[in-house]
């Protein structure tokens, strides 16, 4: 087993990417002296945090990695600075504090927006350490710390039974079935002011604004929030079902009515192509609907085509995810009609607009 006397310590807090090496390596994630790790009401194990003792500190393990290349690089540049598309210890913790991770557009790997990021951020800043050792057997070190440390966040290339229930569950809670599932499990919040964790006793989680012991920051209670939204999302379930179908079959008698040697595609006739449609919608959306236009995510374009033959107009399915007044993120479904420059005239989500 390789001495801990040949490892470095790393203080993110007060210490600059420049004393970590450029090299190949192993590192350590610690847990500082009064941190804990977050906690998720799906998960209902607690991992056991095998301690160590360095230079006369005790620490908590929560997990080890290795780097071929850079420890500078991957500790500094895609831990503490990147997203959880690149780094797995950031997806672990952010799905530990609650947080919804959310497919990306082009085909990358799921991460978080780039709020929960920023606060993913400032929790491994304010309670993590690292200790490094620059090596080139990497990979045989990595298997002897794995053993000796039972690190619960380390999800691959660990068959310690210590910890198995634990990384199931939070594996399972990683995975992509769960980006679908809307209902809230936030357990535990972050203040925003200082940082420190936050367990929500049930009894306040109906309070809409919770105060910080701490440093006595008052801010909204995430608890409140979401049991707010999921009642109101059980509330407009089966009557948006609804409207949805009705919709759907008026846009396929509309496009069997049109469909007279066309295609379905947005761009036919003089109408505009799906291109300069897709950029009306989000051009409109931003300037004209969104409270907060930077927090606009496109999930999916639906079917377009003819809207009114008579005044020239066509329309076009959208569906986004973007945040309300009130800073939480909802999920929407319009139907745009466009003219034939592409710019939106109308937005429909009642089937008794429709024209």
């Amino acid at each position: 087993m390789i001495s801990l006397s040949e490892f470095q310590f790393f203080d993110p807090q007060n210490m600059k990417a420049s004393k970590l090496p450029d090299k190949p390596g192993n590192y350590l994630v610690i847990l500082r002296s009064s941190s804990l790790l977050p906690q998720c009401n799906r998960i209902h194990i607690i991992p056991k945090l095998a301690l160590l003792e360095y230079l006369g500190e005790k620490y908590e393990v929560i997990y080890t990695g290795n780097t071929k290349k850079s420890l500078r690089f991957r500790i500094h540049r895609q831990h503490l600075e990147g997203n959880s598309g690149i780094s797995t210890l950031r997806k672990s913790i952010g799905c530990l504090m609650g947080m919804q991770l959310i497919l990306s557009s082009t085909g990358g790997k799921a991460k978080f927006c780039d709020e929960d990021e920023k606060c993913i951020t400032g929790w491994m800043m304010s309670n993590l350490g690292f200790l490094y050792y620059a090596n080139d057997e990497y990979k045989m070190v990595e298997k002897e710390l794995i053993t000796a440390y039972h690190p619960p966040l380390n999800l691959q290339n660990n068959s310690d039974a210590i910890n198995a229930g634990f990384r199931e569950t939070l594996s399972a809670l990683r995975s992509l079935k769960f980006l679908n599932d809307k209902e809230c499990f936030v357990s535990n919040t972050f203040c925003p002011s200082c940082n420190i964790s936050l367990i929500i006793a049930d009894e306040l989680k109906d309070e809409e604004y919770i105060k910080c012991l701490t440093c006595g920051h008052i801010f909204k209670n995430p608890l409140h929030e979401c049991t707010n939204r999921s009642t109101e999302k059980k509330k407009w379930k089966w009557p948006m079902i609804f409207l949805a179908i009705c919709l759907a079959l008026f846009l396929l008698m509309k496009i069997g009515e049109d469909s007279n040697g066309n295609s379905g595609d947005i761009n036919i006739q003089n109408g505009p192509s799906s291109t300069e449609a897709m950029a009306g919608v989000r051009t409109y959306l931003k300037h004209h609907y969104l409270k907060d236009p930077d927090s606009y995510q496109s999930m999916n374009w639906g079917p377009s085509g003819i809207y009114n033959k008579e005044n020239k107009t066509y329309f076009m399915m959208h569906k986004f995810r973007a945040k309300n007044s009130y800073g939480g993120y909802v999920i929407e479904e319009w139907l745009f009609v466009l003219n034939a420059d592409g710019r939106v005239v109308q937005m429909i989500n009642d089937i008794n607009d429709i024209k």
